[in-house]
C-alpha cells in the first residue's frame, strides 16, 4: 500500500487533546501516511458538516481514526456538535456494513478506574490503546501496522491436504491413544513408563500397512509408489515428533526405552524381510520408503533430544550395539549400530533424478526439507552432522561407508556444530555425548579421531576438530 489516506475524527476539548492529535497526525505524515485533519484540510468558506460527511464516507479514505477521550464519548453519545455529526455518519456506515474495518477507535483517555472512554456505537469494536506513555509506542506501532495492513501476526499459509488421504488404503495410527494418554500423564504418573512402551510397540506394529508390492514395471511406476508411500508414512513421523516433544523433558523418559525401541524396530525389519542394506536390486528398492522413514525418524529423535539437552539419551542410543537375531538358519546375533537408520536411497537419488533430469544434489534431502517446519529442519541439519561425528566415536568400523552420512549437510551454512561448547556450563552437560569427564579428555578424544570422509563441494561437513571448535571449548564461563 502506497501512502494510505486517513481522516482523524476527534474532539477539540480539552486543549491538550487537540495538541496530542496534531502531534500524532504530524508523526503519521512523517511515516508515509497521508492524513486529513480539519486544522489543515478544512478551508475558509467550506461547509464543515459537508466536509465531515465526505471524509467519513469517501472511498479514497482508507481509515478513519476515531480519537476517543471523555469529551468525544460524551458528545458522540448525545450527538452534539461536529463530533455528534461525524458519529452519526459513522454509526450508519459501521452498522450498514458487516465487515467494516475502516473505522479504527484509538483510545487517548481513561477514567480514574482505568475504564476506557468510548462512544456507545463503538463499545464492541476492538481499539488501540494510546492513553499513556507506557502503552503509546506499542499502540503507535499497532496503528501503523493496521493502516499499512502489515500485521505483526500473520495467518499461516494454507497447506495441502495430507497426501496419505489419497491413498487407496486408509492409514491408521494405533499410537494416537497412547499419545493422548502420555499428554495427560506427563506431569507425574507411575504409568508414564508403560505408556511410552505401549506407544513404541504400536508405532512398530503400524508399519505393516506401508509394505509395497511391486513385481516389475517401468521405473516411473516404482518411483511413484515409493513417493506415495513416503507421503503416507509422514503422519507416523509427525506423530512421533509430537510424542518426543511430549515426553523428552520428563524424568521418567529413560535411555533404555529408546535403545530398546530402536533395537526392536531393526528386529521388526529383519523378521519381516525388509532389507535395509543399500542396493539397486528390486527386492531392496521396494524398501526405500522405509529407508526414508528411518532417516527422518532418527533425525527427529536426535534433533529434539538435543534441543531438550537429553545428552544422556543420545549417547546411550548412539553407543549401543543393537543385537538383532538373524532370520536365517541359526538365528545368529547381528550387532548393528544406529548408522543402519541412514542409508542411500536409490529410488529417489538415482532413479528419480534420472527420470526428471533433476540437478538437485539430493532428492531425499530436498524432500525431507519440504516436509519439515523451518526451525525443526535447522535443528535436524545440525543433528545430522553431529551424528556423523558421533559415528567416528562410537561406530566400530574402519569403513567410511558404514558411518553415518549427513545428507542434510547440503543445507548447512555453519562452521561449528554445538557452538555453545564454548560455555563451561553447557560443556558440563554436553560432555555426556562423548563419554568424557572433562575438557582435556574431550580434546584428546576429538584430536585422535580419524575423519577420512571425502568432502565434495556440495555437502558442507566441517572436519570434526573444526566443527566441534576444540580450540574454543570452555573458553567462556
Amino acid at each position: 500500500m502506497n501512502n494510505p489516506k486517513v481522516f482523524i475524527s476527534y474532539s477539540w476539548h480539552p486543549e491538550e487533546n487537540k495538541i496530542r492529535v496534531q502531534q500524532l497526525a504530524r508523526r503519521l505524515m512523517g511515516d508515509g501516511v497521508d492524513v486529513t485533519l480539519d486544522v489543515w484540510s478544512l478551508k475558509d468558506g467550506q461547509d464543515k458538516y459537508v466536509f465531515m460527511e465526505k471524509m467519513v464516507t469517501d472511498s479514497d479514505i482508507n481509515k478513519v481514526l476515531i480519537i476517543c477521550n471523555r469529551d468525544y464519548a460524551e458528545k458522540a453519545d448525545c450527538r452534539k456538535g461536529g463530533v455528534g455529526t461525524e458519529s452519526t455518519i459513522m454509526s450508519d456506515e459501521i452498522y450498514s456494513k458487516a465487515d467494516q474495518t475502516k473505522f479504527l477507535p484509538v483510545v487517548f483517555e481513561k477514567d480514574n478506574d482505568g475504564m476506557i472512554y468510548k462512544p456507545h456505537f463503538l463499545k464492541s469494536r476492538i481499539h488501540i490503546d494510546m492513553s499513556s506513555d507506557d502503552c503509546y509506542e506499542m499502540g503507535y506501532d499497532q496503528l501503523l501496522r493496521d493502516i499499512f495492513d502489515k500485521p505483526l501476526i500473520k495467518k499461516p499459509a494454507l497447506g495441502s491436504m495430507p497426501a496419505y488421504l489419497d491413498t487407496d488404503k486408509p492409514v491408521f495410527l494405533s499410537t494416537a491413544v497412547e499419545q493422548r494418554f502420555l499428554k495427560v500423564k506427563n506431569e507425574a504418573s507411575s504409568s508414564f513408563k508403560d505408556g511410552i512402551e505401549r506407544y513404541f510397540e504400536k508405532l512398530i506394529a503400524s508399519l505393516d500397512q506401508f509394505r509395497i508390492s511391486f513385481r516389475g514395471g517401468n521405473t516411473k511406476d516404482l518411483v511413484d509408489l515409493i513417493e506415495k508411500s513416503i507421503d503416507s508414512m509422514q503422519m507416523v513421523n509427525n506423530d512421533f515428533i509430537n510424542f518426543l516433544e511430549t515426553i523428552s523433558a520428563n524424568e521418567e523418559c529413560k535411555s533404555e526405552q529408546f535403545v530398546d525401541f530402536f533395537e526392536n524396530l531393526l528386529q521388526y525389519y529383519e523378521d519381516n524381510n525388509i532389507n535395509l542394506a543399500t542396493s539397486n536390486s528390486l527386492s531392496y528398492l521396494v524398501n526405500d520408503n522405509y529407508r526414508f522413514f528411518n532417516y527422518e525418524l532418527f533425525l527427529s529423535f536426535a534433533a529434539i533430544m538435543l534441543k531438550h539437552q537429553r545428552f544422556d539419551i543420545i549417547r546411550d542410543v548412539v553407543s549401543a550395539d543393537f543385537c538383532i537375531l538373524s532370520n536365517r538358519i541359526g538365528r545368529e546375533v547381528m550387532p548393528l549400530s544406529y548408522a543402519e537408520f541412514q542409508k542411500y536411497n536409490y529410488t529417489l537419488d538415482r532413479f528419480k533424478k534420472n527420470l526428471t533430469n533433476s540437478n538437485l544434489i539430493s532428492e531425499a534431502a530436498t524432500l525431507l526439507r519440504s516436509k519439515m517446519d523451518g526451525k525443526l529442519f535447522e535443528e535436524m541439519v545440525e543433528a545430522d552432522i553431529l551424528l556423523y561425528y558421533l559415528s567416528l566415536v562410537y561406530v566400530k568400523t574402519e569403513e567410511v561407508y558404514d558411518m553415518w552420512y549427513p545428507e542434510l549437510s547440503i543445507y548447512n551454512s555453519n562452521f561449528t556444530i554445538l557452538p555453545k561448547l564454548v560455555s563451561s556450563r553447557y560443556f558440563e552437560k554436553a560432555k555426556l555425548l562423548f563419554g568424557v569427564d572433562d575438557k582435556e579428555s574431550f580434546i584428546t578424544l576429538i584430536k585422535g579421531l580419524k575423519d577420512n570422509l571425502q568432502r565434495d563441494g556440495y555437502h558442507h561437513i566441517p572436519i570434526v576438530q573444526q566443527g566441534l571448535g576444540i580450540d574454543k571449548v570452555c573458553s567462556l564461563r
